[in-house]
């Protein structure tokens, strides 16, 4: 699983997130490319609250991260299109390990002087 994702799935992530750049299809086609792999992990979240059961492993941190920037570019579509993938997708930005690793720091001017920058998380 990881390593269709980190080949197929990539594949054609970078090309949705960046269509502008591969302008031999359009926005919508590969849209459509991400959603065939985006459908089979929503179907193997049916019944399961992680993809191999009820704890996230390590294809669950691994596929997040490719997942949530294929969720931003249009996250309408991507909610009313993968409910259970959504939810998991939400789970696991909720949860300790992510808020743990997901700091925000201060931004450095030019003067060496730490400024605040509040980000919105998605």
């Amino acid at each position: 699983m990881i390593k269709i994702n980190d080949n197929e799935f990539k594949h054609w992530l970078d090309r949705y997130k960046y269509a502008d750049r591969f302008p031999e299809k359009t926005l919508e086609d590969y849209q459509e490319k991400c959603g065939k792999f985006l459908d089979s992990y929503n179907s193997i979240l049916k019944n399961k609250l992680y993809l191999f059961g009820e704890s996230y492993q390590l294809a669950d941190i691994a596929l997040f991260p490719f997942i949530r920037q294929c969720a931003y570019i249009d996250y309408n579509w991507f909610e009313n299109n993968f409910k259970n993938l959504n939810g998991w997708l939400n789970k696991i930005k909720s949860s300790s390990l992510f808020l743990s690793i997901m700091n925000k720091y201060d931004i450095w001017n030019k003067e060496g002087k730490g400024e605040i920058v509040k980000f919105k998380r998605l």
